[in-house]
């Protein structure tokens, strides 16, 4: 269990970097 919410974890803080990095720049291009 515990190392299987680490995992889930490691993988939402994975995307979350991936969404601010390529976000930022999507969000200024709308702008």
């Amino acid at each position: 269990m515990d190392g299987e919410g680490r995992r889930q974890r490691e993988e939402a803080a994975a995307l979350e970097l991936r969404w601010t990095a390529g976000g930022e720049k999507r969000e200024r291009n709308n702008v």
